[in-house]
């Protein structure tokens, strides 16, 4: 869970008892998913994503859209391992005459370093509404 100070927080087991995880800045986090390990989270913004090192407390990665993310919604999967990420943005950006359009593109990132592993090319007039991927890290599916 994440509060409005910038801090995102854990809930102990058995107790319920709220415990700091991390401080995150003052801008709202609107979305946070935890590697199976425990060892990185993700924080959605309105327009970044950030992965972050929840032992050392440091920023790894850091991506920035144009416009509103949360808007429309963001899928942020780690695989089952938790050595990839996917970040799968499903905001739309109105582009004049030519209707409202998704051109966010949609990554697969190792979950260790932020490095980009593949982009995924989606065609920008098509919704993307979730995604996923698989346990072995290798493939991606796309609700549209």
């Amino acid at each position: 869970m994440f509060a409005a100070d910038g801090t995102v927080h854990a809930l102990v087991p058995g107790t319920g008892a709220a415990e700091v995880l991390l401080d995150v800045g003052p801008e709202t986090v609107k979305q946070v998913e935890v590697s199976p390990d425990g060892s990185r989270l993700v924080t959605v913004r309105d327009s970044e994503v950030e992965l972050w090192d929840l032992e050392s407390a440091d920023l790894v990665a850091h991506w920035t859209y144009q416009g509103s993310i949360v808007s429309d919604g963001c899928a942020v999967r780690f695989d089952p391992t938790g050595s990839k990420l996917l970040v799968a943005p499903t905001a739309r950006t109105y582009v004049g005459g030519n209707g409202y359009r998704s051109p966010s593109p949609k990554r697969v990132v190792d979950a260790r370093t932020g490095e980009l592993r593949c982009e995924l090319e989606v065609d920008p007039s098509i919704d993307v509404v979730a995604a996923t991927i698989d346990a072995r890290g290798e493939q991606v599916a796309l609700a549209l």
